[in-house]
């Protein structure tokens, strides 16, 4: 047969489905006009819990994108709350993320879940990740987590892993990461002043208030390091300078509805950055900026929906002012033997919008939702840096402006029967400028043994398309390049044994086809089927109102095709934590064994990272008074050296020591 005619009844097939979901979601909103008296008193419930939902560690939102029990819920979650944050006196996101079992950051501040670097990194609920996100040599990960202006801002961080692809995209291959941040509730203005190791010194303000319907959340911080003295390493101290804004507005129109505003800015340069030696001494200089507006309606209602038009813009430059000056300095001789010079190294700009929306429907013992996306990833200003060996943005791309353009469509119902057994179908229709359509279905099942154990597991497809620096890099891109498929699955009991005591066991399984890769120092290449697999166990308990402690292992086996390397294929986690009063105090420590050092892109064997490490990180805080608390943070006390990034040239920093203070008025 003709491929037209598969073409012909494929679009018939899919003009029938969504003719037939319209009919039905038309049909069910009319229904849900009908409103009882009984229906309100139950939405009244409903409203209630969804309203305190961001107090209570049982409630998340970003599994089903919808709020639901965790209880209930059939994945692996883990929730970092504004308390935790607190206790433990986290100085950055990545901080927070590092210590919970199975969650690995790699050197470049990507985060990894379930052995697996795509990971949807998402702040309430909008993706910060785009397709064409790159770190040295190009390849795509999870989002740079810098990106997150300051973790004073964070209300609570929830994490599920597995296959998320059938509700946020192909990034969501290992998990999603959403970083929901705090709302103005009182008037308070809060300084904090810092100062350390490495001639750190940080200044931050935090502004928060209400007037009427209106409220705003606002920090801003000014930061001066130097970050780069490697315990092993031979960089002798970089300067490092970091500037960060955050804004978070809220309007509310009634009960119902009202309107978000999110802007996140963060610049930072780094002096004689670690990938470069060159004699100038020049420094590389990366800026974000972040803005989301969202409208958001049926607010406290089990289903509540959204329209939301986002801009993330990522500006990377090494700050050579012309062409000339880069010959001054550089030959072709030593570009084509490095192959470092590439573009984005004089400049590159990377920017992504699109509009969301999504809206739901709850009757009888089903919760539907439904949604759009439209995503445009465009990179700028590309053609001057390649100029001096004479080609332009035009000879690899056909275009100076290179674009790639996604359109989505979820569904997703979840069924409840009785009060032990949830079921979640959903799919996602994904149609993109260079890859055509791709569906990723997903089917989940959830038992609840009682109150406070349940049992889950779920499976799911996924669809991850090269980014255009894959296809089109001068030096190592290939426009053969196919998009790699796979599926994820998860099989998982959480448990409580009492109100203070839980634990968790989780088994994940990936395999990825036409598989693209990870790592750098290698050809854009695809292997065939390779996997990730492994198993999670954690375990809580709070022994008393001052005392609790955590212990964690995670084992994965992540098959590698690259000189890329798992970095954490033995992991353990444990914390104690101390809070009496006024006084607050944690001693975590992270350790890994496993980790395969034959680097093969390495020559000298004693840059290699040690086969296993453990460190140990310290924090201690008091309130003096009401409006003044000291601390005391230290990291890294064993002053291990590792490489937790894949990478034999980034090794995890030495002992860190900071103290600071911090007042509220």
């Amino acid at each position: 047969m003709s491929k037209n005619f598969f073409a012909t009844r494929y679009r018939r097939r899919l003009s029938a489905t969504l003719a037939v979901g319209t009919f039905f979601i038309a049909s069910q909103t009319f229904a849900a006009d009908e409103v009882s008296p009984d229906e309100n008193d139950d939405a009244a419930d409903v409203n209630e819990t969804v309203r305190n939902y961001l107090e209570s560690e049982d409630y998340v939102i970003t599994a089903e994108r919808i709020p639901t029990n965790r209880w209930d819920t059939p994945a692996t979650v883990h929730i970092i709350t504004a308390e935790e944050i607190e206790r433990n006196n986290y100085r950055s996101v990545t901080e927070a993320l590092s210590h919970v079992t199975g969650v690995v950051i790699q050197a470049n501040n990507a985060v990894m879940l379930n052995g697996n670097p795509n990971v949807a990194v998402l702040v309430n609920g909008q993706r910060l990740d785009n397709d064409n996100t790159y770190t040295v040599g190009g390849f795509r990960h999870s989002v740079d987590l810098l990106i997150i202006p300051s973790i004073k801002m964070v209300e609570r961080i929830e994490i599920v892993k597995g296959g998320y692809s059938a509700l946020y995209g192909a990034d969501a291959v290992g998990g999603v990461v959403n970083i929901i941040t705090k709302k103005g509730t009182r008037n308070e203005t809060t300084l904090d002043f810092n100062a350390g190791s490495w001639r750190r010194y940080n200044y931050e303000i935090t502004n928060q208030g209400v007037e009427g319907n209106f409220s705003w959340f606002a920090t801003a911080g000014l930061h001066r390091s130097q970050p780069y003295k490697y315990r092993g390493g031979t960089d002798s101290g970089s300067d490092y300078k970091d500037n960060t804004l955050s804004i978070r507005l809220d309007n509310r129109f009634d009960e119902r509805s009202s309107l978000t505003l999110n802007f996140m800015h963060r610049s930072h340069d780094l002096d004689n950055y670690a990938r470069y030696d060159f004699e100038t001494n020049r420094y590389r200089f990366d800026l974000y900026n972040n803005i989301s507006l969202s409208y958001n309606f049926k607010e406290g209602t089990a289903t509540p929906g959204y329209f939301r038009y986002f801009q993330n813009y990522k500006a990377a430059n090494n700050k050579y002012d012309t062409i000339s000056e880069v010959e001054e300095y550089i030959s072709e001789d030593e570009f084509i033997t490095h192959k470092r010079l590439t573009r984005h190294d004089l400049g590159s700009y990377q920017k992504m919008q699109g509009f969301d929306y999504q809206n739901g429907w709850s009757f009888g013992q089903h919760k539907i939702i439904a949604g759009f996306e439209w995503h445009q990833d465009k990179i700028d200003s590309w053609e001057t840096t390649d100029a001096l060996y004479g080609r332009t943005a035009k000879d690899y791309f056909g275009t100076p402006y290179p674009k790639m353009t996604n359109r989505a469509y979820y569904l997703q119902d979840t069924m409840t029967f009785g009060d032990k057994w949830t079921v979640v179908a959903g799919a996602r229709l994904d149609q993109n400028s260079q890859f055509g359509r791709h569906w990723s279905p997903k089917i989940a099942v959830n038992y609840r043994a009682h109150d406070k154990t349940k049992f889950y597991a779920w499976w799911g497809r996924f669809y991850r398309i090269p980014s255009w620096v894959m296809l089109n890099d001068g030096i190592m891109g290939s426009s053969k390049l196919k998009a790699e498929t796979g599926h994820t699955t998860n099989i998982g009991v959480e448990h409580n044994f009492s109100d203070k005591t839980s634990a968790t066991l989780n088994f994940f399984n990936t395999t990825r086809n036409h598989a693209l890769p990870f790592g750098s120092y290698s050809e854009y290449v695809q292997s065939g089927s390779v996997k990730e697999r492994g198993v999670e166990v954690s375990f809580a308990q709070k022994v008393d109102d001052n005392f609790s402690y955590t212990l964690g292992y995670s084992h994965t086996k992540a098959v590698r095709y690259t000189a890329w390397h798992y970095p954490q294929p033995n992991g353990f986690r444990a914390g104690i934590q101390y809070r009496n009063k006024g006084l607050r105090a944690s001693l975590l420590a992270v350790a890994g064994s496993g980790f395969d050092n034959n680097f093969k892109h390495v020559d000298d064997a004693a840059n290699n990272a040690p086969r296993r490490y453990a460190t140990l990180d310290f924090n201690v805080s008091y309130d003096v008074t009401d409006w003044a608390t000291i601390y005391l943070h230290a990291l890294n006390l064993t002053n291990q050296n590792y490489s937790y990034g894949g990478n034999s040239q980034f090794y995890a920093p030495g002992r860190f020591v900071m103290g600071g203070a911090t007042f509220r008025f």
